[in-house]
């Protein structure tokens, strides 16, 4: 079935048209045309239709093809314009393909028209594709950048700021919530960041967060500092830092952290504490756990709520020091002693804690202990300590809830998968499901492994479990399966939630679907690769063609004068190719050209260079090869082929050819010049009866050449 082909020629001669027609249906195309002369006519076929490809003559009576050529770059349609005349020079030709054209011939010589019809009409599809793939890898940037608006977002919200900070040349750079969080405008202010902090920061916290004070950030303590704003109210920060760069000397350079605005929350800590001290004297009548510890004797007296926490009466109770202990979790026991030591120790001025009691069925009861020293010994010894306790196990419960979900918001448009310390999932979000098709009832339960596909590199998950079991945030991409059994791309976010005291109890991972954006970015490179390949090899022999040949011998010959080297050049022709492709037709004409490439192709060493820069012409650059030398191979491939029969469907077919050898010498200053003098050489040889070898040789002392013959 023949393939469709709107071609808009622009030529003044019907009969040179009506001939362009003729070749393009004798190669299969159904072809639909229109001859204009004129600007005029041109724009007007040009908004009837759209074309495949423009073929325009160079030089017209009232139009040209440079006009052509920019009217249809004006009309910005990316269409193969070819060049096809019998006047354009060389000059002309390279001027219209920098323009734009994508390809020129001479009317005398049409028979590369097919091939670089098919060429350019290939090349134009896979610009077209290149462009779409490019348009859904900017649909999901896009969709990236959305996702970083959420992030501002959810800073705002939170009160959470983000900074750079360079400690050689003092640069701090800001998120916009930290602008916010130190009350800077950030439209306005002009000047170094660092500068603005040591105007802000209380003068009685400015040692915390000056440089010398840098290896806290390095270690990544957490630090607390007051800012006072221009309303001079003061304000109460929470700084943390990640990552630290260090020097060749392993002096810190450069920090990355957090800051968020914690007033409210030191104030309702404040209050509390005041509370509490009110608290633990008017404990009679509360519903709250009450003890009173005698600390030398270590006797204890409980009232009947603190044994009610637990399911005792207050008579199964005994009051000692001892049983509380035994009554602590295993896991918490440790942390719940060193709160008490310290306060015993007055390094703090309260006593506040929260740990797991064992009750009497066996269960775990979250409680949170508050108590102060309220008798010492002359010598400052303390004798005496009351504190509340008080049931929080409903509050904890809730309170993981509500950490869990601050992580993983219901709505966001990314993946969301929470798992607790053993990687079983408890909750994803409807993106989640959206994305993959498991439900929140299918993966309960269960292990992200369901998603696994094997074909995620595997030395990714050790690394994975290493940095968030150190407590770190892990990036990175997974190929996962969904429950239809369909691969897609995750680029995930994986961090470890932890409890009041750093213990992680959950991992949570925000999940993007990158698969768009991966299919977008393989897509672009294979058809830049193809892209690539097209621009430099020849159709048909896939050798390299004429442009990048020449591009190629420019770089050889500067590098053959630069290093005083010899540089050899063979010019090949195939001898009477029109008679074979008259005789037995353009396949077997194609046949002896892929024969002539495969026989250069076999006799040729690495750093030869072979191209077909014309119908039937081939050229082989030599490096670093002598006349004697270049010669001797010419005679060998010039054997080879007239030896070498082509199979047609009658008898075999035997091709000879034709070859120019040339070399540098003193009189030849530029590529083209060695390339006219081998062309000149290889003409020679076909006018004395084609087969044969010409080459050219130095006079010594004349600075004359003439050819030499050699071969039969």
């Amino acid at each position: 079935m023949n393939t469709s082909l709107a071609v808009l020629i622009v030529e003044d001669s019907e009969s040179d048209a009506q001939f362009i027609v003729r070749l393009l249906n004798k190669a299969g195309y159904e072809v639909i045309s229109e001859q204009v002369e004129t600007a005029e006519q041109m724009y007007s076929a040009l908004e009837k239709r759209i074309w495949d490809v423009v073929i325009s003559d160079y030089s017209l009576p009232r139009f040209n093809g440079s006009a052509a050529l920019d009217l249809l770059m004006k009309k910005q349609l990316d269409t193969p314009f070819i060049v096809v005349s019998g006047v354009i020079g060389e000059e002309n030709a390279v001027a219209m393909m920098k323009a734009g054209a994508h390809d020129y011939l001479r009317k005398d010589n049409l028979a590369r028209l097919i091939p670089a019809v098919k060429r350019e009409l290939e090349q134009a599809e896979i610009r077209r594709e290149r462009k779409q793939a490019e348009q859904s890898l900017r649909e999901s940037e896009e969709k990236y950048r959305l996702s970083e608006l959420d992030l501002k977002e959810a800073q705002a919200i939170a009160h959470i700021g983000n900074w750079k900070w360079n400690l050689k040349t003092g640069e701090v750079i800001w998120s916009d919530e930290m602008y916010r969080i130190f009350g800077i405008d950030k439209k306005s202010y002009v000047g170094r960041l660092v500068d603005e902090i040591a105007k802000v920061i209380h003068p009685d916290d400015l040692h915390i967060v000056l440089p010398s004070n840098a290896q806290a950030f390095v270690e990544k303590k957490p630090v607390e500092y007051r800012i006072i704003l221009p309303d001079k109210s003061i304000r109460t920060i929470w700084a943390k830092s990640g990552e630290a760069v260090l020097d060749e000397e392993g002096n810190v350079i450069f920090l990355t952290g957090v800051a968020q605005d914690i007033t409210e929350r030191k104030q309702a800590d404040e209050a509390i504490r005041e509370s509490e001290e009110r608290l633990a004297a008017v404990i009679e009548g509360s519903q709250l756990g009450y003890s009173d510890w005698y600390i030398q004797t270590g006797r204890i007296l409980r009232n009947e709520r603190w044994a009610g926490m637990l399911g005792y009466t207050l008579k199964e109770i005994e009051n000692t020091y001892r049983q509380w202990e035994d009554l602590v979790h295993p896991d918490d026991r440790a942390a719940a002693l060193q709160a008490i030591q310290d306060h015993l120790d007055r390094k703090t001025p309260i006593h506040r804690d929260e740990y797991r009691l064992r009750a009497k069925d066996g269960s775990y009861r979250w409680v949170l202990d508050q108590g102060k020293i309220i008798e010492y010994d002359p010598q400052g010894r303390p004798l005496r300590m009351t504190a509340t306790h008080t049931d929080v196990t409903e509050y904890k419960q809730a309170e993981d809830q509500i950490r869990q979900l601050s992580r993983a918001v219901e709505h966001s448009p990314a993946s969301i998968m929470i798992t607790d310390i053993n990687a079983f999932i408890e909750y994803v979000n409807p993106k989640f499901t959206a994305l993959n098709g498991y439900t929140l009832d299918e993966v309960r339960g269960k292990t992200p492994r369901i998603l696994k596909s094997n074909k995620t590199p595997p030395e990714i998950y050790p690394e994975l479990w290493q940095t968030i079991l150190s407590g770190k945030e892990w990036r990175g991409e997974f190929l996962n399966r969904k429950k239809n059994g369909e691969l897609y791309w995750e680029y995930a976010s994986i961090s470890a939630i932890t409890d009041l005291r750093g213990n992680i109890t959950h991992f949570v991972s925000v999940n993007e679907d990158i698969t768009a954006r991966k299919e977008a970015e393989d897509k672009i490179k294979r058809l830049n690769a193809g892209l690539e390949q097209l621009a430099m090899t020849d159709y048909l022999t896939n050798l390299y063609n004429r442009r990048y040949f020449m591009q190629r011998g420019v770089e050889e010959f500067k590098r053959a004068r630069r290093n005083n080297q010899p540089l050899g050049l063979l010019m090949l022709d195939i001898d009477q190719f029109k008679k074979v492709n008259d005789t037995y037709g353009h396949d077997t004409g194609d046949m002896a050209l892929q024969q002539v490439a495969a026989t250069l192709k076999s006799s040729l060493r690495e750093i030869d260079i072979l191209g077909r820069i014309g119908g039937e012409e081939f050229a082989v650059l030599l490096p670093n090869t002598s006349l004697h030398d270049a010669v001797l191979l010419a005679e060998r491939v010039q054997q080879v082929m007239a030896g070498t029969p082509i199979e047609t469907l009658g008898n075999p077919l035997f091709i000879t050819i034709s070859i120019g050898v040339a070399i540098i010498t003193d009189e030849i200053s530029y590529i083209d010049d060695l390339l006219r003098t081998a062309d000149a050489f290889m003409y020679q040889a076909k006018s004395h009866g084609g087969n044969r070898v010409v080459s050219l040789k130095d006079i010594s002392g004349g600075g004359s050449t003439h050819p030499l013959q050699g071969g039969q």
